[in-house]
């Protein structure tokens, strides 16, 4: 079976209410006057997805489809054979104490070293793992009123004056060293954005003005995987991303999310590839039934996603499914498939609610997923 799965963005409910209450306006004799229909013929739509599908995507995508299932991946992932106890060196754990989860084997792995205390004040680090990719690590100073230039008992406020470059230079290090984020698995360093998180500080009591200080830098990297032969040869893998915050006095908090060892369904070997006509069909299809006006903006982009999100590829409810992590044995809807990511903007960013409401706009974004790949029956 072939189709996309949409994901809608929280906002959509609430606005699908806005728009249920202004659906029927009384005219001057008191009967409902019908909302105007501002939806776009599905042949308008299928002109908008066609101009916005990805140069690679052809009307013969059989070799698009060969591409896509040979990325350059690494041979496993951070939770592969993960060593917290040697992490937690590296991170200058003293001496952590595991928690019970650290002695069960995949795919009930689930490991926390910790030392201090989580409550109250004091020194505290957690170094957290478990079999399906996630890896946390929060760090809390000894004493907060270290590096606190005016002394005295008042938490110190954090300051971030690191440069871009010196910022990701240190987060690289970190995610790929002691986290085991393969670094194969991430786009160039040198694309990496550092956000500013910044703070206004004001003391009521001498009347000194409002100023801004910059507390802490923070990075987001998504997980891509390189394939050779598209234009755009990084290609995202949905769900996968790593993340890092910091401050002068160092890294206090690293997440890694959902990078599980990048493998794929055998059963793709033998899977045909829709053609630009059927995708652009499908999408533009699936549009019609979810937008109630014109989108503001769609884009679509080639990825890879969970097979979970596929019927055909999940284990029916009641079969046994092998352990997702265990050598040989990963089930289908574990692996990844190439995909279509289609987002849709309907509205402006910057549109009112009301400006929503009298457009009779019933979603505020969300994105679909279209499979690559049609298997046979």
């Amino acid at each position: 079976m072939f189709r996309t799965h949409a994901r809608r963005a929280p906002l959509g409910l609430m606005l699908s209410l806005l728009s249920a209450t202004a659906a029927a306006v009384p005219d001057d004799g008191g009967r409902p006057v019908p909302p105007p229909d501002h939806r776009p013929s599905l042949e308008t739509l299928r002109q908008l997805v066609d101009e916005a599908m990805p140069v690679d995507v052809q009307e013969d995508n059989s070799k698009l489809l060969a591409v896509l299932l040979k990325p350059q991946v690494a041979p496993r992932g951070p939770s592969d054979g993960f060593d917290i106890a040697k992490t937690g060196r590296l991170l200058r754990l003293g001496r952590p104490v595991p928690g019970k989860g650290c002695f069960r084997p995949p795919p009930d792995f689930d490991c926390t070293y910790s030392e201090g205390s989580p409550g109250g004040g004091g020194a505290y680090k957690e170094l957290r793992a478990d079999s399906l990719g996630n890896l946390r690590f929060v760090s809390r100073l000894p004493d907060p009123t270290r590096g606190n230039p005016e002394g005295g008992t008042a938490p110190r406020l954090p300051k971030f004056s690191l440069d871009d470059k010196q910022a990701v230079q240190t987060f690289a290090d970190l995610f790929t060293g002691p986290f085991q984020v393969p670094g194969s698995e991430v786009p160039p360093i040198d694309s990496w954005k550092v956000r500013k998180l910044a703070l206004g500080v004001a003391d009521a009591d001498k009347g000194t003005p409002t100023t801004t200080q910059i507390i802490a830098g923070l990075v987001q990297v998504p997980r891509m995987v390189k394939v050779d032969g598209l234009h755009v040869p990084m290609v995202p893998v949905i769900g996968g991303e790593v993340q890092g915050a910091m401050d002068d006095l160092g890294v206090f908090r690293v997440k890694v999310n959902d990078w599980t060892r990048f493998t794929m369904p055998e059963r793709l070997r033998g899977a045909s590839a829709p053609s630009r006509r059927v995708l652009v069909d499908d999408i533009a299809e699936q549009l019609s039934r979810q937008l109630a006006d014109k989108p503001q903006r769609i884009a679509v982009e080639i990825a890879y996603a969970k097979g979970d999100r596929f019927s055909e590829l999940v284990v029916p409810e009641g079969s046994e499914e092998p352990s997702p992590t265990a050598a040989n044995t990963i089930p289908d809807a574990h692996r990844y498939v190439p995909v279509l990511v289609t987002s849709v903007t309907p509205m402006p960013a910057d549109s009112t609610e009301d400006e929503q409401d009298a457009a009779f706009i019933a979603e505020a974004g969300f994105e679909m997923v279209t499979p690559l790949y049609e298997l046979g029956d």
